[in-house]
């Protein structure tokens, strides 16, 4: 009985509905004599009334349409309109089109920059010279950035006082379009310098290798009051800050553990720039994450199985299907305690088959070159371990029988990378070379305004075998390069609406899998780049239900990719969604496919003093053979965008 009163119901609407479409159709639109603007773009114009085309004046629309051309260059446009039964007709004159012809400066203060600003004018404006019929909001775009160059290179009075377009007087009025020269009258004002720039405590002390390799490190430069901004963020990666929310120019900001506050002072244009930064003594963050019993492995090993010399060689071919290595199954941290004055570090961290640490202090030699001094330590169970250390641009890595050189460095701007090599000398002959892959970002950049961030890591090692026997031997030892990419982009995509897309690329060439140790091997994780780009045998992820002993036995071909949307629920809250999809490539390990993932979820982050906190729970398509191993869960903290 229900069932047939809905149904009965529906139908009423729809009969309804339909009968309403058919009394009352659309109004139809009809164009004649348009010729330069096409019909779908007039269209699109008036259909921004909607009902109204039913019921105001045709004259109404008329007007509106000749203004819409005026806008476009057609001043001579003339429009008529009539309207019969359910339809408006309009009859439209175009007349000449203005087409601008070139670019004067008619007035410009000082006069003696006419001849710059008359050149950097064409090459902003050529847009609106060369597209027929162009919009008059082309000209005033053009305006605000010819204002923006010169405001970039120290005049920042400068402002376009008026604009009008003269008709060119060696050109008579074509038929279908009609030459103009477009004349500005500017002003540029007073340029500006800096002539110094300085970072100091609050006592006047001095932080000399502050603005080391900066843009502002070799004065005197333009003064815009952009690079105050920029300033900023320089001096909170100096300090080991995570480049946050702090505002423009002199509000200063809290860059988590370091205060920083501009000042500056004009004498005879130029300008004197002092930051005062309160440095705490020093910074310390805890890091940790429980994970479950049947936390998701990258390499996983039974108890009681003990690695020998063919594990090593051969890897889980040897060992035999169903072999896997149980890293982790509870809980892992880190902590970090840095210097921020003296770039010193210490990163530590436990768990319970795997273990590392690494002490590091930058200097200065000869103001430079920037330096550093490393020393690193890493035990894993039962496989063995390794220690290396390395200063200025030169490494040494000691580890059982073999030793390792290698070569470091970085580019430092606005776009960073880190570049690595190195070559290794192994005896006995038999021993697997070791491969160093561990590329990470060394900066934290902030959420932009209306602007794009991004960041990219790049790391390659070659790494050979040279035997001390036979000259047949040297040719037939392997030669292998592992080589990754990493990078991200985030951007605002509207007031509310924040994107982000991550991705991941590694590739190990001259061998197959089994000739590579698996610790050097690539692996991919479920929802591996949800934590960010940086590297980390904790991976701070976990499952529901059981997993049995099939972890991955990694690969020699990787790529991996995030695409996230967030918006804010709160000042400190928002919400996010994100898709990932990625793919392992192995060859030489019989009875193992390659591996494929896609994954899709939701999370919620929480802006804390160290970082954004993260929990998130996905879903992945590529599930395992029982429906709730496919779920899985992360919280932690997220090291980029925070």
């Amino acid at each position: 009985m229900h069932i047939r009163r809905l149904l009965l119901f529906t139908g009423f609407i729809i009969f309804l509905s339909v009968q309403q479409v058919i009394s009352e159709p659309l109004c139809r639109l009809d164009f004649e004599g348009n010729q330069q603007l096409q019909t779908s773009l007039l269209r699109a114009e008036l259909n921004r009334f909607g009902d109204s085309l039913k019921t105001l004046a045709p004259a109404f629309f008329a007007e509106h349409l000749h203004d819409f051309y005026k806008n476009y260059g057609f001043l001579e446009a003339k429009i008529e309109a009539s309207r019969s039964k359910n339809s408006l007709k309009f009859t439209i004159t175009e007349g000449p089109a203005l087409v601008i012809d070139q670019v004067d400066i008619v007035s410009c203060d000082p006069t003696c920059m006419r001849d710059e600003v008359q050149k950097r004018a064409r090459e902003v404006l050529s847009d609106c010279s060369t597209k027929t019929p162009f919009e008059f909001t082309c000209i005033e775009k053009g305006c605000r950035q010819l204002e923006a160059i010169f405001a970039r290179d120290g005049f920042s009075d400068v402002r376009v006082k008026n604009w009008h377009l003269r008709p060119h007087a060696l050109f008579a009025t074509h038929d279908s379009f009609k030459k103009c020269v477009l004349e500005l009258d500017l002003y540029l004002g007073v340029q500006r310098f800096v002539s110094s720039v300085r970072a100091e405590s609050p006592s006047g002390e001095l932080f000399k290798n502050a603005f080391l390799g900066s843009p502002w490190e070799r004065v005197p430069v333009p003064f815009d009051l952009y690079m105050i901004r920029e300033q900023r963020l320089w001096l909170l990666r100096f300090f080991g800050g995570d480049g946050g929310d702090g505002g423009d120019g002199g509000n200063g900001g809290d860059g988590g553990g370091v205060e920083l506050s501009p000042s500056w002072t004009f004498v005879n244009n130029r300008a004197d720039i002092v930051w005062t930064c309160v440095v705490s003594a020093r910074q310390s963050v805890v890091k940790a994450v429980a994970k479950d019993e049947n936390f998701l492995k990258e390499v996983e090993e039974k108890r009681g199985k003990r690695c020998n010399e063919l594990f090593v060689r051969g890897g889980l071919q040897v060992g035999g299907r169903g072999y896997a290595m149980q890293l982790f199954p509870f809980v892992s941290g880190s902590f970090c305690s840095r210097a921020a004055s003296t770039k010193a570090s210490l990163d530590v961290l436990l768990s319970e088959s795997f273990c590392s640490g690494s002490a590091q202090y930058q200097f200065t030699v000869h103001d430079d070159w920037l330096n550093g001094l490393s020393v690193e330590g890493t035990s894993w169970n039962p496989c063995g371990y390794g220690a290396s250390a390395w200063c200025g641009k030169s490494r040494l890595s000691k580890s059982g029988f073999y030793g390792r050189t290698a070569w470091n460095g970085s580019v430092s701007g606005r776009w960073r990378a880190c570049f690595g090599g190195g070559f290794e000398l192994v005896s006995p002959p038999h021993l697997l070379p070791r491969l160093v892959f561990s590329p990470s970002l060394s900066y934290r950049s902030e959420r932009p305004g209306e602007m794009g961030a991004s960041a990219w890591a790049v790391e390659g090692v070659l790494a050979g075998i040279v035997p001390l026997s036979s000259f047949q031997n040297r040719r037939t030892t392997p030669a292998l390069l592992k080589a990754g990419l990493q990078g991200e982009y985030g951007r605002l995509l509207g007031e509310h609406l924040y994107g982000e897309v991550r991705g991941r690329l590694g590739i190990i060439g001259g061998g197959v899998c089994a000739e590579v140790h698996p610790f050097d091997r690539l692996f991919m994780r479920r929802g591996a780049l949800l934590s960010g780009l940086q590297n980390s045998f904790g991976e701070q992820i976990g499952s529901f239900g059981f997993c049995p002993y099939t972890g991955s036995c990694g690969g020699t071909g990787l790529f991996q990719g995030l695409a996230q949307l967030s918006t804010p629920l709160s000042r400190s809250m928002e919400l996010a969604c994100f898709v990932e999809g990625g793919r392992l490539w192995r060859s030489g390990l019989e009875g193992q496919c390659d591996e494929k993932t896609a994954v899709v979820g939701i999370g919620l982050h929480i802006k804390t003093p160290v970082g954004k906190l993260c929990a998130d729970i996905g879903w992945d398509l590529c599930s395992p053979a029982h429906p709730r191993d496919a779920f899985f869960w992360f919280f932690g903290w997220d090291a980029r965008f925070s």
